[in-house]
């Protein structure tokens, strides 16, 4: 029995060791192969370790390219700012303070803030400072120090300030306002070791002072430009004054030989009968609706040649050569105002101007100022106000005609 378990355990040894010789070999076979898989991905786990490295330097380049772009914004605003060379325009727009207001008026406030500025330099409010300050144990050199610090950096800023003064205009003004407070950072960041710092109030009210400069700058141009457009007028009004008494004796020549040609006529309808009594009454009716527009025509010129102030707004526009949005509202003292118009349609344009109305007041220019006024925002040109075109249609200017006042002396004698 013992032998039986001898032999037993022995055919089981060496089954077990035959096993394990056997897993030992496909365990070195998979060995090998592991070998030879890790020498063919040895290239794609370098590539892989690059790449991880790459990815890991483009986050890098990324926050680096991200910071550098926001720099590179801000120096551009910076030298957009700076750069109010010609040819140049504010992207912001500028919100007037004293819109509506007279010249007068703009002057007095300006005045009284600069005397507030001067008020509040002298009373040491434009600037904050320390007090306490010692220099080689002296507090008078201290403060003898600190007093030459504040004068200096609210002399670098009111030399920004008067420069911005000279340079500004209507298209640099929202830019120039940008440099003030570029300035004053600038000057306050440079103040930190003794602690001196510009005060908002005294930057406000310099921006204050700029803004209304400018704003009293406009107004005086506006009426200089006023008083030119009334020297031109006169001038307009003697030499068209002259073409008026032309044409009223021209349309009294015309209207009187039109009515002798109606006097002959009548006296040769008594003398007819039949098929020419017919055709002379039909051209009798024709010469005498003739002789009524000319008596009207004989009025008007009449009226113009006794009222200098006498004449035509006409709304034309020109689609073909500029925006199809836009209109010119203007003033001609021409017996025919057609005449005005053609003349506009000159070689300087490609294409004739339509004519929308020809409107006949006895305050011609009020009417157009009235005009001008109203539409001011729409201007195409805002800086030579004699370029009377404006970014609006015609049907528009002719529905505001209706609400003015003046529109009651107004006879609007043609539209298309």
């Amino acid at each position: 029995m013992e032998s039986y378990i001898l032999i037993g355990l022995t055919f089981t040894i060496i089954f077990v060791f035959s096993f394990l010789i056997y897993k030992i070999s496909i365990l070195n076979t998979l060995k090998v192969k592991l070998q030879q898989q890790e020498l063919i991905w040895a290239p794609v786990k370098k590539e892989l370790q690059a790449f991880d490295e790459a990815e890991v330097d483009y986050s890098v380049l990324q926050g680096k390219y991200k910071r550098e772009l926001a720099t590179l914004e801000q120096n551009h605003k910076k030298i957009t700012t700076f750069n109010i060379g010609v040819g140049t325009v504010d992207s912001i727009a500028y919100i007037s303070l004293m819109e509506n207001q007279s010249a007068d008026e703009i002057e007095e406030s300006l005045n009284k803030l600069k005397l507030e500025i001067k008020q509040l330099v002298k009373d040491n409010r434009a600037c904050d400072y320390p007090t306490d300050n010692w220099v080689n144990n002296r507090k008078s050199e201290g403060k003898k120090l600190i007093n030459k610090e504040v004068k200096l950096r609210l002399r670098c800023f009111n030399n920004v300030c008067k420069s911005a003064l000279a340079l500004v205009s209507w298209s640099n003004i929202s830019r120039l306002l940008e440099q003030l407070d570029i300035r004053y950072n600038d000057i306050n960041a440079s103040g930190n070791i003794l602690e001196i710092y510009l005060q908002p109030r005294y930057l406000d009210m310099k921006k204050q002072e700029l803004k209304l400069s400018f704003e009293l700058k406009e107004a005086k141009a506006i009426i200089k430009q006023t008083k030119l457009e009334e020297t031109r007028f006169e001038r307009a009004v003697k030499k068209e004054a002259i073409i008026c008494k032309e044409a009223f004796e021209q349309a009294q020549f015309d209207r009187k030989l039109k009515e002798s040609l109606i006097s002959e006529e009548v006296m040769k309808l008594k003398k007819l009968h039949g098929q020419d009594l017919e055709a002379l009454k039909l051209k009798l009716t024709k010469h005498q609706n003739q002789l009524a527009n000319l008596k009207k025509q004989e009025q008007r010129a009449l009226s113009m040649a006794q009222q200098t102030r006498a004449g035509f707004v006409y709304i034309i526009s020109n689609h073909q050569s500029f925006d199809k949005s836009m209109c010119k509202i203007g003033m001609t003292r021409r017996l025919d105002p057609q005449d005005r118009v053609k003349e506009l349609g000159d070689a300087s344009v490609p294409f004739l101007f339509d004519t929308h109305a020809f409107i006949y007041s006895e305050d011609a220019p009020t009417l157009e100022k009235l005009l001008h006024k109203k539409f001011m925002s729409q201007r195409v040109n805002i800086v030579n106000y004699r370029k009377e075109f404006f970014f609006v249609e015609p049907s528009v200017v002719l529905n505001e005609i209706e609400k003015l006042d003046i529109a009651t002396t107004v006879d609007i004698l043609g539209k298309t």
